[in-house]
Protein backbone atom coordinates (compact mmCIF):
# COMPACT_ATOMS: atom_id res chain seq x y z
CA UNK A 1 0.00 0.00 0.00
CA UNK A 2 1.50 3.27 -0.62
CA UNK A 3 2.03 5.66 2.19
CA UNK A 4 0.35 8.75 2.40
CA UNK A 5 1.79 11.52 4.29
CA UNK A 6 0.38 13.88 7.21
CA UNK A 7 -0.76 17.20 6.45
CA UNK A 8 1.43 18.74 8.25
CA UNK A 9 4.05 16.34 6.95
CA UNK A 10 3.19 17.45 3.25
CA UNK A 11 3.05 20.87 3.97
CA UNK A 12 7.15 20.41 5.06
CA UNK A 13 7.86 18.56 1.93
CA UNK A 14 6.43 20.79 -0.61
CA UNK A 15 8.45 23.63 1.40
CA UNK A 16 11.31 21.99 1.25
CA UNK A 17 11.25 21.65 -2.47
CA UNK A 18 10.18 24.81 -3.68
CA UNK A 19 13.34 25.81 -2.03
CA UNK A 20 15.74 23.66 -3.84
CA UNK A 21 18.36 24.79 -6.31
CA UNK A 22 17.92 25.52 -8.91
CA UNK A 23 14.96 28.08 -7.96
CA UNK A 24 13.25 29.55 -10.32
CA UNK A 25 13.01 33.04 -9.16
CA UNK A 26 17.14 33.12 -9.63
CA UNK A 27 16.58 31.34 -12.59
CA UNK A 28 14.49 34.22 -14.06
CA UNK A 29 16.44 36.55 -13.09
CA UNK A 30 19.16 35.04 -14.84
CA UNK A 31 17.10 34.95 -17.75
CA UNK A 32 16.02 38.56 -17.96
CA UNK A 33 19.63 39.56 -17.73
CA UNK A 34 20.49 37.72 -20.69
CA UNK A 35 22.87 34.82 -19.22
CA UNK A 36 23.00 31.18 -18.99
CA UNK A 37 23.36 29.60 -15.60
CA UNK A 38 26.33 27.95 -14.27
CA UNK A 39 24.54 25.01 -13.41
CA UNK A 40 27.76 23.20 -11.95
CA UNK A 41 27.84 26.10 -9.05
CA UNK A 42 24.31 26.19 -8.50
CA UNK A 43 24.00 22.65 -7.54
CA UNK A 44 26.79 22.62 -5.29
CA UNK A 45 24.68 24.85 -2.83
CA UNK A 46 22.85 23.26 0.41
CA UNK A 47 18.91 21.88 -0.63
CA UNK A 48 20.05 21.28 -4.55
CA UNK A 49 18.15 18.27 -6.81
CA UNK A 50 22.38 17.07 -7.62
CA UNK A 51 19.97 14.62 -10.31
CA UNK A 52 20.25 18.28 -12.25
CA UNK A 53 24.34 18.01 -12.72
CA UNK A 54 23.35 15.49 -15.71
CA UNK A 55 21.73 18.63 -17.99
CA UNK A 56 24.87 19.94 -17.72
CA UNK A 57 26.39 17.48 -20.00
CA UNK A 58 24.05 17.84 -22.92
CA UNK A 59 24.66 17.90 -26.20
CA UNK A 60 21.50 18.78 -28.28
CA UNK A 61 18.60 20.89 -27.92
CA UNK A 62 16.52 17.88 -28.10
CA UNK A 63 17.87 15.90 -25.40
CA UNK A 64 18.15 18.87 -23.13
CA UNK A 65 14.06 18.82 -23.28
CA UNK A 66 13.95 15.34 -23.53
CA UNK A 67 15.97 15.14 -20.02
CA UNK A 68 14.20 18.42 -18.22
CA UNK A 69 10.98 16.14 -18.86
CA UNK A 70 12.54 12.72 -17.54
CA UNK A 71 13.69 15.22 -14.45
CA UNK A 72 10.39 17.13 -13.37
CA UNK A 73 8.21 13.68 -14.16
CA UNK A 74 10.02 11.90 -11.78
CA UNK A 75 9.68 14.49 -8.94
CA UNK A 76 6.24 15.07 -9.78
CA UNK A 77 5.37 11.44 -9.98
CA UNK A 78 6.97 11.29 -6.09
CA UNK A 79 4.88 14.11 -5.21
CA UNK A 80 2.13 12.94 -6.98
CA UNK A 81 2.17 9.49 -4.40
CA UNK A 82 2.60 11.10 -1.37
CA UNK A 83 -0.86 12.76 -1.70
CA UNK A 84 -4.01 11.61 -0.57
CA UNK A 85 -6.97 11.95 -2.65
CA UNK A 86 -8.51 14.93 -2.63
CA UNK A 87 -5.35 16.69 -3.21
CA UNK A 88 -3.85 13.99 -5.69
CA UNK A 89 -7.15 14.42 -8.04
CA UNK A 90 -6.46 18.17 -8.59
CA UNK A 91 -2.47 17.51 -9.45
CA UNK A 92 -4.03 15.21 -11.94
CA UNK A 93 -6.24 17.49 -13.38
CA UNK A 94 -3.63 20.21 -13.35
CA UNK A 95 -1.13 18.10 -14.96
CA UNK A 96 -3.05 18.72 -17.77
CA UNK A 97 -1.47 22.30 -18.52
CA UNK A 98 1.87 20.76 -18.82
CA UNK A 99 0.78 19.36 -22.02
CA UNK A 100 -1.89 22.10 -23.14
CA UNK A 101 0.09 23.19 -26.15
CA UNK A 102 1.20 19.58 -27.04
CA UNK A 103 -2.48 18.37 -26.92
CA UNK A 104 -3.52 21.62 -28.89
CA UNK A 105 -0.98 21.33 -32.05
CA UNK A 106 -1.99 17.92 -32.34
CA UNK A 107 -5.76 18.56 -32.74
CA UNK A 108 -4.79 21.33 -34.81
CA UNK A 109 -3.33 18.68 -37.03
CA UNK A 110 -6.51 16.82 -36.63
CA UNK A 111 -5.63 13.82 -34.84
CA UNK A 112 -7.71 12.14 -32.41
CA UNK A 113 -7.85 12.44 -28.72
CA UNK A 114 -6.54 8.57 -28.28
CA UNK A 115 -3.93 9.65 -30.54
CA UNK A 116 -2.96 12.05 -28.55
CA UNK A 117 0.73 10.75 -26.28
CA UNK A 118 1.09 13.64 -23.24
CA UNK A 119 4.26 13.65 -21.86
CA UNK A 120 2.64 14.52 -18.16
CA UNK A 121 0.02 11.88 -18.33
CA UNK A 122 1.46 9.03 -19.96
CA UNK A 123 -1.98 7.00 -19.69
CA UNK A 124 -4.79 9.73 -19.63
CA UNK A 125 -8.20 7.64 -18.60
CA UNK A 126 -11.15 8.32 -21.26
CA UNK A 127 -13.29 9.97 -18.55
CA UNK A 128 -10.29 12.37 -18.26
CA UNK A 129 -10.41 13.49 -21.51
CA UNK A 130 -14.22 12.97 -22.44
CA UNK A 131 -14.63 16.61 -20.96
CA UNK A 132 -12.23 17.75 -24.35
CA UNK A 133 -13.90 16.50 -26.94
CA UNK A 134 -16.19 19.15 -27.81
CA UNK A 135 -13.11 21.41 -27.75
CA UNK A 136 -11.45 19.25 -30.22
CA UNK A 137 -14.29 19.17 -32.58
CA UNK A 138 -14.54 22.93 -32.49
CA UNK A 139 -10.25 23.26 -32.41
CA UNK A 140 -10.81 26.40 -30.34
CA UNK A 141 -7.89 27.21 -27.29
CA UNK A 142 -10.14 28.79 -25.63
CA UNK A 143 -12.62 26.19 -24.81
CA UNK A 144 -9.52 23.99 -23.78
CA UNK A 145 -8.37 26.46 -21.25
CA UNK A 146 -12.27 27.22 -19.99
CA UNK A 147 -12.70 23.85 -19.67
CA UNK A 148 -9.66 23.38 -17.64
CA UNK A 149 -10.85 26.04 -15.79
CA UNK A 150 -13.81 24.20 -14.75
CA UNK A 151 -12.71 21.09 -13.46
CA UNK A 152 -10.18 22.53 -11.79
CA UNK A 153 -12.90 24.57 -9.77
CA UNK A 154 -14.86 21.44 -9.44
CA UNK A 155 -12.05 19.80 -7.86
CA UNK A 156 -11.41 22.68 -5.58
CA UNK A 157 -14.87 22.74 -4.75
CA UNK A 158 -15.20 18.89 -3.41
CA UNK A 159 -11.84 19.72 -1.40
CA UNK A 160 -13.84 22.62 0.53
CA UNK A 161 -16.79 20.24 1.06
CA UNK A 162 -14.08 17.70 2.15
CA UNK A 163 -14.61 16.92 6.30
CA UNK A 164 -11.27 15.87 6.55
CA UNK A 165 -9.56 17.90 4.31
CA UNK A 166 -11.36 21.22 4.10
CA UNK A 167 -9.51 24.27 2.76
CA UNK A 168 -10.39 27.87 1.38
CA UNK A 169 -9.28 27.23 -2.15
CA UNK A 170 -9.91 30.70 -2.56
CA UNK A 171 -6.68 32.24 -3.42
CA UNK A 172 -5.59 28.69 -4.90
CA UNK A 173 -8.55 29.54 -7.47
CA UNK A 174 -6.90 33.29 -8.14
CA UNK A 175 -3.46 31.95 -8.87
CA UNK A 176 -4.57 29.54 -11.28
CA UNK A 177 -7.03 31.92 -13.19
CA UNK A 178 -3.86 33.88 -14.00
CA UNK A 179 -1.86 31.56 -14.91
CA UNK A 180 -4.69 30.66 -17.59
CA UNK A 181 -4.99 34.45 -18.84
CA UNK A 182 -1.62 34.51 -19.50
CA UNK A 183 -1.86 31.40 -21.44
CA UNK A 184 -4.67 33.05 -23.36
CA UNK A 185 -2.99 36.70 -23.57
CA UNK A 186 0.03 34.41 -25.48
CA UNK A 187 -2.39 32.78 -27.86
CA UNK A 188 -4.04 35.84 -29.17
CA UNK A 189 -0.73 37.74 -29.90
CA UNK A 190 0.30 34.61 -32.21
CA UNK A 191 -3.13 34.61 -33.93
CA UNK A 192 -2.86 38.58 -34.19
CA UNK A 193 0.83 38.64 -35.33
CA UNK A 194 -0.35 35.87 -37.94
CA UNK A 195 -3.47 38.34 -38.91
CA UNK A 196 -6.43 36.16 -37.82
CA UNK A 197 -9.02 38.12 -36.25
CA UNK A 198 -9.38 37.67 -32.63
CA UNK A 199 -11.83 37.49 -29.52
CA UNK A 200 -11.67 40.33 -27.01
CA UNK A 201 -9.58 39.59 -24.32
CA UNK A 202 -12.34 41.43 -21.85
CA UNK A 203 -14.44 38.59 -22.57
CA UNK A 204 -12.32 35.98 -22.28
CA UNK A 205 -11.39 38.06 -18.64
CA UNK A 206 -15.47 37.88 -17.79
CA UNK A 207 -15.59 34.19 -18.41
CA UNK A 208 -12.91 33.32 -16.35
CA UNK A 209 -14.42 35.57 -13.60
CA UNK A 210 -17.67 34.00 -14.29
CA UNK A 211 -16.37 30.24 -13.47
CA UNK A 212 -15.62 31.32 -9.72
CA UNK A 213 -16.11 34.04 -7.00
CA UNK A 214 -12.43 35.06 -7.00
CA UNK A 215 -11.72 36.43 -3.43
CA UNK A 216 -8.27 35.41 -3.65
CA UNK A 217 -7.61 37.97 -6.88
CA UNK A 218 -10.53 40.75 -7.48
CA UNK A 219 -11.59 40.57 -11.45
CA UNK A 220 -9.81 44.67 -11.32
CA UNK A 221 -6.51 42.99 -10.35
CA UNK A 222 -6.70 40.83 -13.00
CA UNK A 223 -7.56 43.60 -15.49
CA UNK A 224 -4.62 44.96 -14.08
CA UNK A 225 -2.52 41.95 -14.95
CA UNK A 226 -4.16 41.34 -18.39
CA UNK A 227 -3.22 45.08 -19.52
CA UNK A 228 0.50 44.93 -17.88
CA UNK A 229 1.03 41.63 -18.88
CA UNK A 230 -0.03 42.04 -22.75
CA UNK A 231 1.87 45.46 -23.24
CA UNK A 232 5.00 43.29 -22.29
CA UNK A 233 4.45 40.38 -25.02
CA UNK A 234 4.34 43.32 -27.60
CA UNK A 235 7.33 44.77 -26.26
CA UNK A 236 9.05 41.50 -25.68
CA UNK A 237 7.78 38.97 -28.03
CA UNK A 238 10.80 36.70 -27.94
CA UNK A 239 10.86 36.63 -24.22
CA UNK A 240 7.17 37.04 -23.52
CA UNK A 241 7.38 33.65 -21.68
CA UNK A 242 9.82 34.72 -18.99
CA UNK A 243 8.05 37.69 -18.13
CA UNK A 244 4.81 35.40 -17.62
CA UNK A 245 6.82 33.18 -14.86
CA UNK A 246 8.57 35.90 -13.59
CA UNK A 247 4.65 37.93 -13.44
CA UNK A 248 2.38 35.15 -12.89
CA UNK A 249 4.63 33.47 -10.51
CA UNK A 250 5.19 36.22 -8.33
CA UNK A 251 1.80 36.91 -7.89
CA UNK A 252 1.24 33.66 -7.05
CA UNK A 253 4.13 33.94 -4.23
CA UNK A 254 2.26 36.76 -2.90
CA UNK A 255 -1.10 34.77 -2.49
CA UNK A 256 0.23 31.31 -1.38
CA UNK A 257 3.59 31.34 -0.54
CA UNK A 258 3.04 32.32 3.39
CA UNK A 259 -0.19 29.92 3.52
CA UNK A 260 -0.74 27.23 6.00
CA UNK A 261 -2.80 24.62 3.83
CA UNK A 262 -1.70 22.17 1.24
CA UNK A 263 -3.87 23.05 -1.55
CA UNK A 264 -2.12 26.77 -1.90
CA UNK A 265 1.64 24.98 -1.40
CA UNK A 266 0.77 22.34 -3.75
CA UNK A 267 -0.76 24.48 -6.10
CA UNK A 268 2.36 26.95 -5.38
CA UNK A 269 4.66 24.32 -6.37
CA UNK A 270 2.74 22.65 -9.82
CA UNK A 271 3.05 26.44 -10.76
CA UNK A 272 6.96 26.99 -9.93
CA UNK A 273 7.74 23.43 -12.18
CA UNK A 274 5.57 24.61 -14.90
CA UNK A 275 8.03 27.60 -15.43
CA UNK A 276 10.95 25.97 -14.24
CA UNK A 277 10.84 23.84 -17.66
CA UNK A 278 10.69 26.93 -19.54
CA UNK A 279 13.11 29.03 -17.81
CA UNK A 280 15.67 26.49 -17.66
CA UNK A 281 15.41 25.82 -21.55
CA UNK A 282 16.45 29.53 -21.75
CA UNK A 283 19.34 29.59 -19.86
CA UNK A 284 21.57 26.62 -19.91
CA UNK A 285 24.12 26.97 -21.98
CA UNK A 286 23.31 24.54 -24.79
CA UNK A 287 20.21 26.61 -25.50
CA UNK A 288 22.63 29.67 -25.96
CA UNK A 289 24.18 27.71 -29.92
CA UNK A 290 20.32 27.54 -30.91
CA UNK A 291 19.32 31.27 -30.74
Amino acid sequence: MTYKMSMYGLKTILITYLNKNPKLEEAIQIALENRFIDLSSVLTKYNSRTDYFKLASVETFHELEENLIELTKNELNYIYNLLPEPYSKFFKTFLMIYDFDLIYNSIMSSKHLTEIRPRFLESLESKEMNVYTFCTKEKIYECLLLTFLRKIRSDLKMLEQQRIFREDCSKTFGCIGLLIASRYLKHIYNLEKLGFATDSIDSFIKQIVLIANLDGITQYQLDNFVKRFYDIIKSHPNTATIYEAQHVYSKCKDLLALSTQVIDLLTLYLVNRYYEMYVLKYILPISWVYK
